[in-house]
């Protein structure tokens, strides 16, 4: 049964008409663009530059208080104590937004530029993988090492303001647990400690800083190589499957 079938699917495909016929057929080329990955490379590595553009024009001009430009059209309104402060967190906000849209742009074309292979999904999600941890660490590193400057010049009061820097500095050290408490009690005390407070919390600001990026991004690039290494087993075992066959 099977032989005959066989039979009638060699004829049909062989006959001339079925030839001639055959370069209309769409089916078969987009089944071979959606197996080599081309499509879905292309569609995401385009969408990645579109959200890469709107995070740059949203942070930049997005509505609300959050934006980069309405802070500034805000900032005369800040008591002059934390003022250097607020200047310092915005220009490495300005310094992140920029670190976060040329990483975007970077991993889409790294996307496009995929060769193609048995594993279509696999290599774009380790690059998005890697991709959330480079952005995390810069920002935190950037806007962390900026709050630490904010904490040394502005003091208890910079420390109070909610400045991004001085959120990024506390965001950095609950990630190993190594920073204090930085809003409400735990700068009560800091008004009246004077230059030796400051320092002191500069440098925690700074360690704190330095060990948070630097484990965000080690662990989204070990959970990134564990992910390449089963992959790389999965081949290893089905190519030697393939050789005992």
């Amino acid at each position: 049964m099977l032989d005959k079938i066989e039979s009638i699917e060699k004829q049909v495909t062989d006959n001339s008409g079925f030839k001639a016929m055959e370069k209309y057929f769409f089916v078969p080329k987009v089944v071979k663009w959606l197996g080599d990955g081309l499509v879905f490379r292309t569609a995401i590595a385009l969408a990645m530059k579109v959200g890469a553009l709107y995070f740059l024009f949203h942070a930049l001009w997005g509505s609300g208080d959050g934006s980069w430009i309405k802070f500034w059209g805000d900032i005369g309104d800040l008591p002059s104590k934390i003022l250097p402060s607020a200047i310092i967190s915005q220009v490495a906000l300005l310094i992140t937004i920029y670190a976060v849209v040329h990483l975007m742009m970077n991993r889409a074309n790294k996307i496009q530029n995929l060769d193609s292979g048995d594993w279509t999904a696999i290599p774009i999600l380790v690059i998005f993988i890697r991709l959330i941890g480079e952005m995390a660490a810069i920002g935190l590193f950037v806007l962390g090492m900026a709050g630490a400057f904010c904490l040394l010049i502005g003091g208890a009061d910079a420390g109070n303001s909610g400045l991004d820097a001085i959120s990024a500095v506390q965001n950095a050290g609950d990630i190993f647990e190594m920073y204090p408490q930085m809003i409400g009690e735990g700068l009560e005390e800091f008004a009246e400690m004077g230059g030796e407070g400051r320092l002191g919390w500069f440098i925690h600001g700074i360690k704190a800083t330095v060990v948070g990026s630097v484990g965000v991004a080690f662990f989204y690039y070990m959970v990134a190589e564990i992910l390449n290494l089963l992959v790389s087993m999965a081949q290893s075992l089905s190519k030697l499957a393939n050789r005992q066959g």
